[in-house]
């Protein structure tokens, strides 16, 4: 954008005037184009409303003839003649009835290849023997054929005649009755009229007789039923001016049925090309008029023809029924050239477009001459502005009109004569600076020399008088400067001196204080080891008290369980006591049996001596049995009070061992503590050796200062006489200020030499901070001017910012 201002800023005026024009003159043009191109579109879009009209008026008059052979087949089957049975399947009889009523049909209709009836088992009734035009036809084969499995037969006998659509219109959704049979080559007609291709559309009906079945009804219709359509339709657009015009119909997946297209074919006959019929799918080509008419829709668009690649305009649009028939699944594109289609509509843009660029050469041309004219003014007053530019101030223009441009070249000339009067003045003034740049130049070159006594003295006025005060004032400041800078650099010196005494006795005095300090950490380091050699052992004593300790627990839980082991013998031997006891007195009980038994023996007499033998051993065996049940009883009881005496004995050593625990547990505490002491000893010796060890380093570092400070005052003791001698190169007035300076400089050293003893007074150990921080006295400034009082970078500053 801002190219383009510059570009149009260095143009010529009559080039601005002739671009406004021309600019001015496109806006209504550019409008008047607009509503052109506007009405070519409205153009554009009626012819291809046009042509979509002519689609749906195509697939109207398909749907309704088509529906008219819907209804064909169904009104052949109430003809009574088909109730003269004698007369069925007589195809050697020349005057049967039957026949002669169908070749009737087909004669007056002239739409039919083949008309057939068959009965319920699919055999032929009757078949028309002649064609349209009463000729014969090969028909009479057919009798010996049977259609029980053929689409159409199967569909009627299992009463499957209703016929519906997916893009029917309301009130054509659904109609029963025939069966219908979509295009395809009929292998019966092709046997009946040889030569033929067999293009058929099959109507299909069943025959009723008292609301009975009797028959089923065939008619093969002739697909140029629906080519004779589209021929005149094409003629029809053709006669209306549209030569290349081209009408098609598509099956339900976009395939081709019909394409007729003359100028493209050479030829006003339809030709069927079985390699592109019923094959070549132009809504998978990408056609937009086909995909849109295969999904139902109606409209116009804009499509490359398929072979010619030619801009087509289509209009398209899917078969809907009529009169209640649902139609077929078919869809129609009626084309033509689009630049045919669309030729008034660019005759339109053309003329206007003719028309703008006249009418932009007419305003270019009166642009281009209208500025001529105008510009002729300007241009002499830019040539005299050229020349006066060249320094001829006394060039003028000639006025002789009062307009703008007059007006113009008047200022002009009045600008000229402000111009010579200013550039006398200027001459003038030129003279009076030429003589003060020659005195300013001469007292600045002395000053360059280092000669300060020389001043300006000429005559001046205005801002070069203000120059010259100003330049005599800097030469005099200047001047007092240097004597001030001389005598500061005397006391530096002074000062520098006496810094680089102070220093040395400061190293000497830290140096002694590192060697002390390194003894320090060498016995500290000692003691620390031998703390920590007693930590260890502590430690150690420690473990082993712990081993200790474990181990005493460990006796302290098998006497435990030797315990609670002799109170289960104890528990044991008292059952066994129990037992005895019950079989003592079995034994007893025995006895007394064995007894009662002798008894009763005696008693029997003869009879029971052999019981009484008997009787006396068995008490014999109790009484034996007693004696032992007596001892082990015995034997038992002793056993118990030794496990009760051992019980006790283990009791003992369980409470003995539970104080040795105790015992070594408070040992394990003491020695722990022990332990625990010596490493915290440790750790404090080892931080008193660091906190030396810091000092030392600190002490080391102080060192290393001094010696830094005492470089850093030699060499400023050197760079105050350098500065010396560079200031005595100067050329000033008056010699007693040299005088005074070095008065000032002795009695300000003293004060200093002071200061500085005072300073490096020794501190008390350990009263410095860690770390090497600096005390309030360390940081003091030691750059003072001797006998000012004042900092000497603020001194520096002062010097800077004169």
């Amino acid at each position: 954008m801002m190219f383009v201002k510059k570009s149009f800023a260095q143009w010529g005026i009559t080039a601005k005037l002739t671009t406004l024009f021309v600019l001015f003159g496109f806006v209504p043009m550019a409008v008047v184009g607009l509503i052109a191109y506007n009405a070519s579109l409205t153009i554009e879009g009626s012819v291809g409303t046009r042509f979509q009209s002519v689609a749906e008026g195509v697939a109207d008059k398909i749907d309704r003839n088509l529906f008219e052979r819907y209804g064909d087949v169904q009104a052949f089957g109430f003809n009574r003649v088909l109730d003269q049975k004698a007369a069925w399947y007589r195809a050697d009889v020349e005057d049967n009835p039957i026949r002669q009523v169908i070749d009737q049909y087909v004669d007056t209709y002239d739409l039919y290849s083949l008309s057939i009836l068959v009965d319920l088992d699919g055999r032929v009734i009757a078949v028309n023997s002649k064609d349209a035009d009463g000729k014969p036809i090969h028909s009479r084969d057919l009798y010996g054929k049977n259609y029980r499995e053929t689409p159409w037969f199967r569909a009627l006998k299992a009463e499957q005649f209703t016929t519906t659509m997916p893009f029917s219109a309301p009130g054509n959704m659904s109609a029963t009755g025939t069966y219908i049979e979509d295009l395809h080559v009929d292998s019966d007609v092709k046997a009946a009229y040889p030569g033929d291709d067999g293009l058929t559309l099959g109507f299909s009906a069943p025959v009723y007789r008292d609301g009975k079945v009797v028959a089923y009804w065939s008619n093969r219709a002739k697909f140029s039923v629906v080519e004779d359509i589209l021929r005149t339709t094409q003629q029809v657009m053709r006669n209306a001016g549209f030569l290349n015009s081209a009408v098609a119909l598509l099956d339900k997946d976009g395939k081709i049925l019909v394409d007729y297209d003359p100028v493209d074919a050479g030829t006003d006959q339809f030709r069927h090309d079985f390699t592109t019929l019923m094959t070549d799918n132009w809504a998978d080509r990408g056609i937009t008029a086909a995909k849109e008419a295969v999904a139902g829709k109606t409209g116009f668009a804009k499509d490359l023809h398929h072979h010619t690649e030619i801009l087509q305009t289509v209009g398209y649009t899917h078969l809907k029924g009529a009169l209640g028939y649902p139609g077929m699944n078919w869809s129609v594109l009626v084309s033509v050239d689009h630049a045919t289609a669309t030729a008034d509509a660019r005759s339109i843009n053309q003329k206007v477009l003719i028309a703008i660029i006249v009418c932009l050469v007419i305003i270019l041309l009166i642009g281009s001459i209208i500025g001529r004219i105008g510009i002729r003014g300007i241009s002499q007053v830019s040539e005299a502005a050229a020349k006066m530019a060249g320094g001829a101030l006394d060039t003028r223009v000639s006025v002789t009109n009062m307009d703008e441009i007059g007006t113009l070249a008047q200022s002009f000339n009045e600008m000229g004569d402000k111009l010579q009067a200013n550039m006398m003045k200027e001459r003038e003034q030129a003279a009076k600076t030429g003589q003060f740049m020659v005195d300013a130049k001469r007292v600045l070159g002395n000053l360059a020399q280092g000669d300060l006594t020389d001043q300006m003295t000429s005559a001046c006025e205005g801002d070069l008088e203000q120059i010259k005060v100003s330049l005599n004032s800097a030469i005099t400041n200047l001047t007092t400067t240097l004597t001030t800078v001389r005598g500061a650099a005397d006391r530096v010196a002074m000062g520098a001196e006496e810094i680089t005494k102070g220093s040395e006795d400061l190293s000497q005095r830290t140096s002694e204080q590192a060697s002390a300090l390194e003894e320090t950490s060498a016995s500290m380091e000692e003691m620390t080891s031998t703390v920590k050699q007693n930590a260890d052992n502590a430690k150690q004593a420690n473990q082993l008290a712990i081993a200790a300790r474990d181990i005493a627990d460990k006796s302290g839980a098998i006497t435990t369980k030797a315990v609670e082991a002799m109170g289960e013998i104890n528990k044991s031997s008292k059952k066994i006591a129990d037992i005895i006891t019950v079989i003592d007195e079995i034994a007893f009980q025995t006895n007394l049996l064995a007894l009662n038994a002798a008894v009763e023996a005696a008693r029997a007499g003869e009879h029971g001596r052999g019981f009484a033998v008997v009787a006396a051993e068995v008490r014999n065996l109790a009484q034996r049995s007693a004696s032992a049940a007596k001892e082990i009883k015995g034997l038992i009881n002793e056993s118990i009070q030794r496990v009760t005496d051992g019980s006790e004995l283990v009791n003992q050593s369980g409470k003995t061992l539970g104080e040795i625990v105790n015992s070594v547990k408070r040992v394990t505490d003491i020695i722990a503590e022990i332990s625990t002491a010596s490493q915290e000893q440790a750790s404090g010796l080892d931080q008193v050796h660091k906190a030396i060890m810091q000092m030392d380093e600190t002490t080391q570092q102080n060192a290393a200062l001094v010696e830094e400070t005492t470089s850093a005052s030699q060499s400023m003791k050197d760079q105050a006489r350098e500065l010396m001698r560079q200031v005595e190169v100067f050329k000033t007035n008056g010699a007693g200020e040299a005088s005074h300076v070095k008065r000032e400089a002795s009695d300000s050293a003293l004060k200093y030499v002071a200061r500085t003893a005072l300073h490096a007074t020794p501190k008390p150990m350990g009263k410095k901070p860690v770390g090497g921080a600096k005390s309030q006295e360390d940081t003091a400034p030691v750059g003072v001017a001797a006998g000012n009082g004042k900092d000497r970078r603020q001194k520096e500053a002062e010097f800077e910012e004169f």
